[in-house]
């Protein structure tokens, strides 16, 4: 299981790891199959109209006037809803300021603990908090949900498996991965380091940037043969 370090060599031990299971000819061709919700050429250009507004929002400082407006189409992207958990009604201050501080980008220790700060509100988890973080900057950052996870499981330093598995709901007879307890402190710092990885190996397979190989992993993490 991951635990924050600011360690280059625990970094390259994992992305050698990766490496050594996908090849980049694999990644890619997953990341050209991308889809969701939709064909491959319709999922991209939906993703990118939305990351484009949110991330325009983020660089003019995430108003919180707007807030509920730009947090409810990730949402309503990313899961199918219509509104936000409603735990972020009351506190739209605390996400317009993770939002600033993770678009500065410069603070990581205030990155985690203001990430850690939103976990702990009902309905925000991961996958839902790192879609509004990606869509700040997909060329810094990428979103981490079960099926992301789900393909890193095999990933391990000292026979420890370095990414926690985010849940994801039952369809049918397929059992999916269990999820890995974390704490919300815990997870903000799994994410950061996630980002770090992403980045690197977006890098080492001349990827351009993060989320394109977290879209490569999204459709990895969908084959059960990948878990493992």
């Amino acid at each position: 299981m991951m635990q924050y370090v600011d360690d280059d060599e625990f970094l390259e031990i994992a992305v050698s790891q990766f490496c050594s299971k996908y090849s980049q000819a694999e990644l890619q061709d997953a990341i050209d199959g991308f889809e969701w919700r939709d064909t491959t050429e319709a999922s991209l250009a939906k993703r990118r109209e939305i990351s484009e507004q949110y991330r325009q929002w983020a660089r003019e400082g995430a108003a919180i006037d707007t807030a509920e407006v730009m947090a409810t189409e990730v949402y309503k992207w990313g899961f199918g809803k219509n509104n936000c958990p409603n735990s972020l009604k009351s506190n739209w201050s605390l996400f317009c300021r993770v939002n600033q501080c993770w678009n500065e980008g410069s603070d990581r220790k205030q990155m985690v603990e203001l990430l850690s700060e939103l976990l702990c509100l009902k309905g925000i988890g991961i996958a839902t908090a790192s879609k509004w973080i990606c869509f700040i900057d997909g060329d810094r950052y990428a979103i981490y949900d079960s099926r992301v996870s789900a393909a890193l499981m095999s990933i391990k330093v000292n026979n420890k498996r370095v990414f926690p598995t985010v849940g994801r709901r039952q369809f049918g007879a397929k059992k999916y991965p269990a999820p890995t307890f974390r704490t919300p402190a815990q997870m903000a710092s799994d994410y950061l380091f996630f980002t770090d990885f992403a980045s690197v190996v977006a890098k080492r397979y001349d990827l351009g940037i993060p989320a394109r190989v977290e879209m490569g992993l999204f459709m990895l993490g969908n084959i059960d043969y990948n878990w493992v």
